[in-house]
């Protein structure tokens, strides 16, 4: 099997598993008649995670249509070059999609860590001005510059050469021109993200060892769902970390093994579609009102053997 056959299965997979996540996640969120601000950011995030995983979806399914003939390719470089698909306008359209999303991603998370320290610091009621501020960091300004990259007609087809089976940045001639719209498309507000995110973090952790939160939010009814929210960063981090390597070693020109190279591919090709699958698991399955509700239930329904018992 070739090594770009096989990142569109995974990739597959990986976006699969975070498509049901995100919808879990909205069907937990619209169920619980407890909003707090964190939660509703935080599926603010998924949104943009869950349209995400279906334009990866789109993408691998148009790959792998396009490449069907994929198996009787003999080179291993993992990059298949195509004259006719940097024209595709599903490729333009999926690129549109999962750029916006990404950016509508990197953004809410900002937006999670930052209210999360304000709230740590005392300020439990955003002004209307801050959060007319977070829905145009977050809404607005991915759509500026995802529309902005379409007109310059920077978005298409990339032969799989920096990304993976899917649709971002198109092969420009020029590599300088090139970095420069991968940056403006994705990588510089990710790492921007990391950065702000990770700052948040640190402030947020002193916050809570130096036994400064005396200020409890009101909101929350239990203090494990502050902070469980701090590792927001980590999960992005962990999950993309593949993809911006892959990024640095494109524009620092290092030459890595063919298997390197395979394995850096197919861990980016499952890290980039899973994040919403991931931020399920450890968002839901690490609340313990939540694990203990389910857990009493399924007690319940094996004593009783009332399968009512575990219907929300």
């Amino acid at each position: 099997m070739h090594c770009l056959l096989r990142a569109t299965i995974i990739t597959f997979v990986s976006s699969g598993l975070s498509v049901i996540s995100g919808i879990l996640i909205f069907i937990e969120y619209s169920l619980n008649l407890h909003h707090d601000r964190l939660a509703t950011m935080f599926v603010f995030m998924t949104i943009g995670d869950f349209m995400y995983a279906v334009g990866y979806i789109v993408g691998d399914m148009r790959y792998y249509d396009l490449y069907e003939e994929i198996d009787n390719v003999t080179s291993t470089n993992c990059s298949i070059l195509s004259d006719d698909a940097s024209n595709d306008l599903l490729c333009k359209g999926q690129s549109f999609v999962t750029t916006y999303a990404s950016l509508v991603s990197f953004a809410w998370t900002c937006n999670l860590l930052i209210t999360l320290y304000l709230y740590y610091i005392g300020h439990h009621r955003p002004s209307r001005l801050r959060e007319w501020i977070m829905h145009i960091v977050g809404w607005i300004l991915p759509g500026i510059i995802v529309i902005s990259a379409v007109s310059a007609g920077a978005l298409g087809e990339d032969s799989a050469e920096y990304s993976g089976p899917w649709c971002w940045v198109r092969d420009f001639p020029s590599k300088g021109e090139r970095i420069l719209w991968m940056l403006f498309a994705g990588k510089f507000w990710e790492i921007l993200t990391y950065i702000i995110t990770f700052v948040m973090f640190v402030l947020c952790m002193k916050r809570t060892s130096c036994g400064r939160n005396e200020n409890r939010m009101p909101e929350y009814q239990d203090d494990v769902e502050i902070p469980r929210f701090c590792y927001a960063w980590i999960i992005l981090m962990v999950t993309r970390c593949f993809g911006t390597a892959r990024f640095f070693l494109y524009v620092s020109d290092v030459q890595v093994s063919d298997k390197a190279n395979e394995w850096l591919l197919n861990l980016q090709s499952f890290g980039d579609g899973s994040l919403a699958f991931v931020n399920f698991i450890f968002y839901l399955f690490t609340n313990p009102p939540f694990v203990r509700k389910y857990w009493n239930r399924i007690l319940a329904w094996n004593r009783n053997g009332d399968r009512t018992m575990l219907i929300l």
